[in-house]
């Protein structure tokens, strides 16, 4: 399958582990397994965006955001670049920073 040079390019900024487990999904991968390499594509490249991160795993952006995304901020998985915009256009998601610990030191 030939892929256009963006999208060879988002690749080869990730960690060969994580292009093996991008690789590894297929065509009807299982909702919570795509949403696992959702959140380590993001965690790898901080701010991404969802044309991005569609580029990254072969989907289209508007899909990934209504399947994934979205939920995925409603769940708390993600968080919004834009929150009170969900359609900027320049939106994008992140990890949220994981709050600190009352046991850290």
């Amino acid at each position: 399958m030939a892929t256009d040079p963006r999208t060879e390019a988002l690749r080869a900024q990730l960690p060969s582990w994580l292009l093996i487990h991008i690789n590894a999904l297929g065509r009807r991968t299982r909702r919570e397994q795509l949403r696992r390499v959702i959140v380590e594509i993001v965690t790898e490249r901080g701010w991404s965006t969802p044309g991005e991160v569609a580029a990254i795993l072969g989907m289209r952006a508007a899909n990934l955001g209504a399947r994934h995304l979205n939920p995925m901020v409603e769940a708390g998985i993600l968080e919004r670049r834009f929150p009170g915009s969900p359609r900027h256009p320049a939106q994008a998601y992140r990890v949220p920073a994981k709050p600190p610990s009352p046991d850290d030191p």
